[in-house]
């Protein structure tokens, strides 16, 4: 019998390159999201239940609350190292338990990698356990209207139907953890490119005008600076540490995203864009968990009116829980999916153009 590959390897097998943005099945004039747009597209069509997913700034959740599925980003190194101290590899699936089932493959102690492979296991919450949702108002009603209202609504349900208790929560510098984030990741992702390259002298050479832009920038961070940063990193996680303390079962809560969907601009896909306001705004519930090293989980919470095309656009809801809570966040993102399927008026949407590949397999289709 051959030896079972690591699900790290399984990444090599039939990969194609393809250019260009993915599809968003559920509204075609809207993005996807990213980066991990691509398998996120390719879990809401129905072509595969699950995706691995990658993410340094959301690049899991975002694509997931953009395409209404689900999406698991883990406690740092909790599924691979990564040679990164914000990104990491996670699930993205179109219901809860495939959602549990990649989470607790992928995070399989590998003998191979010294540092994934010294996690001790996420175990579930006892139904005794305390739970316990925090939320920063401030903060959160900085969404827009239609995010706001539909995450009301999802928390109203928990308090009042799966007895979480609701805090009010504070958290300092946001604006300042924000950019210190957005820094770490330039730097780490220019020196990363620099050192994978046959040329590192020439590697810019490998990337567009835009974020040939972007990544020279991060060269350009002097290590005093990158030092500051990390003392931001250091006080978030003490303030973390502090509020899970507190507040034992604590699941920090916001929207995924701001934004009800991005729609697209005529021109984008001729030239290029990269809109970094709307991209800076577009992380701004999601960073904390990559600067802290938490584990995080979106859910699909409603839809909201499109601007753009037709289809209504998902709205997700974020939950950050402890370091190694990942278990914890599953079985709260279980209780969300029930809530979209049984408690939200409309119900979950399917895109018109989803593939039944089973039935495709079975020729039925």
């Amino acid at each position: 019998m051959p030896p079972i590959r690591p699900w790290s390897s399984l990444l090599t097998l039939n990969r194609q390159i393809a250019q260009g943005s993915p599809t968003n099945h559920l509204n075609n004039e809207y993005y996807p999201g990213g980066s991990s747009s691509g398998p996120a597209s390719a879990v809401c069509s129905g072509i595969v239940p699950m995706a691995v997913a990658t993410d340094a700034g959301g690049s899991i959740r975002i694509p997931a609350s953009f395409n209404g599925l689900y999406g698991l980003k883990t406690s740092q190194h909790r599924t691979g190292y990564m040679g990164s101290t914000v990104c990491v590899t996670g699930p993205i699936a179109a219901n809860v338990s495939d959602l549990t089932i990649a989470y607790r493959f992928m995070s399989q102690a590998n003998p191979e990698d010294g540092v994934q492979g010294a996690f001790g296991r996420s175990p579930p919450p006892q139904p005794s356990a305390k739970k316990v949702m925090g939320v920063y108002r401030d903060w959160w009603s900085a969404a827009d209207p239609e995010v706001v209202e539909h995450c009301d609504n999802a928390i109203d349900y928990f308090a009042r139907e799966r007895g979480y208790e609701i805090v009010d929560i504070a958290i300092p510098h946001l604006g300042e953890a924000q950019l210190s984030h957005g820094a770490i990741c330039i730097a780490e992702m220019s020196e990363a490119a620099r050192r994978r390259t046959v040329d590192p002298s020439d590697w810019l050479s490998l990337v567009g005008p835009a974020n040939r832009l972007l990544m020279s920038i991060g060269t350009a961070t002097p290590a005093a600076d990158f030092l500051k940063f990390n003392s931001m990193r250091t006080l978030i996680m003490r303030h973390f540490a502090f509020l899970f303390r507190k507040h034992p079962g604590l699941l920090i809560m916001s929207p995924t995203t701001p934004l009800a969907g991005w729609p697209k601009t005529p021109g984008d896909e001729t030239h290029g864009l990269n809109d970094a306001n709307t991209a800076f705004r577009n992380m701004m519930y999601i960073f904390l968990a990559n600067m802290t090293g938490t584990p995080s989980v979106s859910v699909p919470v409603g839809y909201a009116t499109p601007k753009r095309g037709q289809g209504k656009v998902p709205i997700g809801l974020l939950a950050t829980g402890e370091w190694g809570s990942e278990e914890q966040l599953l079985a709260f993102a279980g209780e969300a999916e029930e809530y979209l399927h049984t408690k939200y008026e409309e119900g979950r949407r399917r895109p018109d153009a989803w593939l039944d590949v089973m039935a495709l397999a079975r020729g039925d289709a």
